[in-house]
């Protein structure tokens, strides 16, 4: 070649790789940030993540922690036995081509120890976009969210369904074709509790229909400790509108609905959570119809291998359940319940206890949900209110009536009166007429009105404390476009400050219509995701894919699981004697939060918001819990 074309030849060249640089900042690629990535194709990258990345639909795959990078040793999983663990592949296209479709498979992981037996033991689920057109969580504490407007992954849809028969509803995750975008891959791992330790080894093999295939490296390392089967933290998270989105109506005494319920409770108790039904009805009208739903979860045999349950907890019944009665108070008690509605109330508890007594539902814990933020300082609309003297009298005094009927109706089976208020309790604190204490036995403020040290004094006395949500500084938020660290926080500051567990309002209340489109229980909320936490597989096709019976979960559902079982390993260490080294390190994660951060008065969340800080939390905790302290 003569010097002249030699000369045309490398600008030509180094015109490409000026333009393809180029290309690469336009769509906000800085240099050195997808090295933990590999290249499947010239159009396609393969970027691990961990369960806590959300990442829009056209953003930058981010380094995270070295156990998620390809360039050094693949997939690197820490586990407890009885745990599932999750992580996600991001497919990041590159340069426009053609259609690619993808099958993801886990190989069978060797250990000397044995096998782990992934065909049987791990989901795969592709995540759903949705489009976050208004982010701003302004409602009450107004928070730091992640970028809006933009497309942020959150529906999980599974490759199989396994509600009732199962159905796989893709061979292949479709991947976006758009230069600079995302799409999401989501695996599951249980590791069963029989799980021999040992650290398994093996591939991910990822295929195009094209044919191109490469195997990606992926380790399990299974440790001593053993989760519970029936979790230590109580997780309740409320159904409303029934299961009118799966198509089986709002009938509680049919057998459609029945198979429903029980869909979502097994999917509840996979993710150590339990769904609660908003009860409408005074008393229970056909109590075979109730035993036949609620006697599986109560005696355990829902969680069977027969019925096909595989996971946590196998044969275990629910650890906390709420009796069969409605939500009659709410926002304010105007006047004192009659001596005909305790009756009522008395009459009901006697005829639960009967239940229980009968059908050995010893194993679970039983609270009422009866009144709902009835003392303010704000409304069920979100609305400031300033409640009179009279009505705040009224409201305790009214709970104190409930839990009084309750006891004399079930005096071998305790049913506690659960109080909700966005209120903090130490303000009526040695007020005879308004004080709390010795009326309420599970206390639920939300978070920003949870104040630690009381709550823990109650808990020594015998109570019980959980919180609800809230924001920034008290709690991590539950909106879509927030980082997998908020929800994962609520499990491990229930940890930090030893309470007994969370409540979230509404799991299933998104827009009637499009539940996928507007997840939120009302539109204008700018909470968006709030209400939501699985998606009703019934409307599937609004997102384009197949119909199925029972919940597709979502990501934040599987955060929240993620700190659960975090807490679970705080408990685990400190049983094994470590409750220092388990304080040290919950609260240089999460110096502050609860009330505890407005008593300080922090604005923004303090707890850790790199994801390195959190993946190594985990494994210190798991250390700890296989450790007996000397």
């Amino acid at each position: 070649m003569a010097p002249a074309d030699t000369r045309a030849t490398l600008c030509a060249l180094l015109l490409v790789c000026v333009m393809l640089l180029a290309a690469l900042y336009k769509h906000g690629y800085p240099q050195g940030s997808i090295t933990h990535c590999t290249t499947f194709s010239e159009q396609l990258l393969i970027c691990p993540a961990s369960d806590m990345l959300r990442l829009r639909d056209r953003q930058t795959p981010v380094y995270e922690h070295e156990n998620y990078d390809f360039s050094v040793g693949g997939v690197v999983l820490h586990a407890a036995r009885n745990e599932v663990v999750a992580f996600q592949l991001i497919a990041h296209r590159l340069l426009a081509g053609a259609a690619e479709q993808l099958s993801v498979t886990l190989s069978p992981l060797q250990a000397a120890a044995g096998t782990f037996d992934s065909s049987a033991n791990t989901d795969l689920f592709q995540a759903w976009y949705h489009p976050v057109k208004d982010g701003a969580y302004s409602w009450g504490p107004k928070s730091a969210v992640l970028p809006w407007p933009g497309n942020y992954p959150d529906a999980l849809v599974p490759q199989t369904s396994g509600c009732k028969q199962p159905q796989t509803l893709f061979e292949t995750v479709r991947v976006r074709q758009e230069v600079g975008s995302n799409t999401a891959i989501w695996l599951d791992l249980y590791v069963p509790a029989n799980q021999p330790p040992g650290n398994y080894t093996g591939y991910l093999i990822v295929t195009s229909a094209s044919g191109t295939s490469t195997r990606l490296p992926v380790s399990l390392h299974v440790h001593e400790a053993t989760l519970p089967d029936q979790p230590s933290i109580d997780a309740v998270g409320e159904v409303y509108v029934a299961y009118a989105q799966e198509g089986v109506g709002q009938l509680k005494a049919s057998q459609p609905w029945i198979d429903m319920a029980h869909c979502y409770q097994r999917m509840a108790h996979q993710h150590r959570m339990v769904f609660i039904e908003r009860w409408n009805h005074p008393t229970v009208d056909d109590w075979d119809a109730y035993r036949q739903y609620a006697g599986p979860m109560l005696d355990g045999s829902l969680f069977s291998p027969a019925k096909g349950y595989t996971g946590p907890g196998q044969n275990t019944p629910l650890s906390v359940w709420r009796t069969p009665w409605p939500q009659v108070f709410n926002g304010r008690v105007t006047e004192l319940p009659s001596d005909t509605e305790l009756r009522h109330f008395e009459r009901n508890s006697a005829r639960w206890q009967k239940e229980v007594l009968t059908n050995n539902w010893l194993s679970t814990r039983y609270f009422a949900y009866v009144f709902d933020e009835v003392d303010g300082p704000v409304d069920n609309s979100g609305a400031d209110v300033k409640l009179s003297r009279t009505l705040i009298e009224n409201a305790h005094r009214a709970m104190q009536d409930v839990q009084q009927a309750i006891d004399r109706g079930a005096d071998e089976v305790p049913i506690d009166l659960m109080w909700t208020s966005h209120s903090d309790p130490r303000q009526w604190l040695g007020d005879e007429e308004v004080d709390l204490v010795g009326i309420t036995r599970l206390w639920v403020p939300n978070a920003s009105a949870a104040p630690s040290e009381f709550l823990q004094q109650r808990m020594q006395a015998g109570e019980r404390a959980w919180f609800y949500h809230s924001g920034h500084p008290s709690v991590g938020v539950h909106a879509i476009n927030a980082s997998g660290i908020d929800m994962r926080s609520w499990g491990v500051i229930t940890a930090r400050y030893q309470l007994d567990g969370n409540l979230m309002w509404a799991v299933n209340l998104g827009d009637i219509e499009f539940p996928y489109r507007l997840p939120v229980y009302k539109r204008g909320d700018d909470r968006f995701g709030n209400g939501v936490l699985v998606y009703p597989g019934n409307l599937l096709p609004e997102v384009g894919f197949a119909a199925i019976p029972g919940p597709v979960p979502s990501m934040r559902l599987k955060a929240w699981r993620r700190g659960l079982q975090d807490a679970e390993l705080a408990e685990l260490a400190r049983a094994n004697g470590h409750d220092v080294k388990v304080q040290h390190l919950l609260r240089k994660l999460v110096p502050v939060a609860l009330a505890d951060a407005h008593d300080r008065g922090v604005r923004e969340a303090q707890w850790s918001q790199n994801p390195a800080d959190w993946v190594d939390l985990k494994i210190n905790l798991l250390q700890l819990a296989s450790q007996r302290s000397r």
